[in-house]
């Protein structure tokens, strides 16, 4: 076995190597897309840090008396746990400055992220909040009320 074509195989590939690490992959460097990882993984967790903060809500409200509160915080606490992710999401898309069509999709993937994330907001709203129909209970009977909180659910 002549082990000069094989040392020339292994250069050649670590040239492949160094062309990519320099090149990158669709136009941008490795080293910005493990940097732009990092950034979403910090973000992530600032996540499980916001986490706790909810919690330490929870113990506030459950002081206050009334059941609302409580009730407006659990159903909003996933939902706003997401919002770091969104935005380590949206911090590591700009430090990519991905062009064209990567650019593109980033970027609506990214708006499509915080739609969902509002409107997982909304939706667990609507059961705390649905006793405001009940405030109307002399105007709607209660198969119409019923009706009206699905309506809102959709």
């Amino acid at each position: 076995m002549d082990y000069r074509i094989l040392i020339d195989q292994l250069v050649e590939f670590w040239g492949i190597v160094v062309e990519v690490w320099q090149q990158g992959v669709f136009g941008v460097q490795v080293g910005r897309i493990l940097t732009a990882a990092l950034i979403l993984i910090f973000f992530l967790a600032i996540r499980k840090a916001f986490a706790r903060h909810v919690v330490r809500l929870k113990v506030i409200t459950e002081r206050i008396p009334g059941e609302l509160d409580d009730r407006v915080l659990e159903a909003l606490e996933r939902p706003v746990g997401m919002i770091p992710v969104a935005i380590g999401l949206f911090f590591s898309l700009e430090y990519l400055a991905l062009d064209g069509i990567f650019g593109e999709i980033g970027g609506k993937f990214l708006r499509s992220f915080v739609v969902f994330i509002l409107f997982w907001g909304f939706y667990n709203l609507v059961d705390p909040l649905h006793f405001l129909l009940d405030k109307v209970r002399a105007l709607f009977s209660e198969a119409l009320r019923d009706w009206l909180l699905k309506v809102t659910k959709i």
